[in-house]
């Protein structure tokens, strides 16, 4: 799985890049519990060959839809990404269509959140380099 692959962020590891589209998926899934039973899931959509605009429209859709109501009846992620397929029922409710128009109305929040994510990479790059350099000078 430590293939290498082209995305929008540049050539990264397989596992990079799908953590780092699922970073931007929980930023605004709407019950952020059991992260890691999560990304196992996300994963597993992913290696089936769902795209993760489709992921991505589902989870905007399901938010819209939350909102206002009760956290406790909110679907974990895990359960959303899960093998039942439940975010099929909300990729296209985003905005108000199905997710294969294909009209670009996702890509203004989705290019916003990959941006902030990128930004967010390269700082960590950064402080790892630094912590990098310290340890050579000891």
């Amino acid at each position: 799985m430590k293939e290498v692959a082209l995305s929008c962020l540049g050539a990264i590891d397989l596992d990079a890049q799908l953590a780092a589209e699922f970073a931007v998926v929980w930023d605004i899934y709407p019950k952020r519990v059991k992260e890691s039973e999560s990304l196992k899931c996300y994963r597993a959509r992913r290696m089936e060959g769902v795209p993760f605009r489709t992921l991505y429209m589902a989870v905007i859709g399901y938010k819209r839809e939350r909102k206002g109501e009760e956290a406790k009846y909110t679907m974990h992620a895990d359960a959303f990404f899960g093998t039942n397929h439940r975010y099929k029922d909300y990729d296209g409710k985003a905005n108000g269509q199905t997710s294969d128009r294909g009209d670009g109305q996702w890509a203004a929040p989705m290019k916003k959140d990959l941006q902030a994510l990128a930004k967010r990479q390269e700082e960590e790059d950064q402080k790892s380099q630094t912590v990098e350099d310290r340890m050579k000078n000891l």
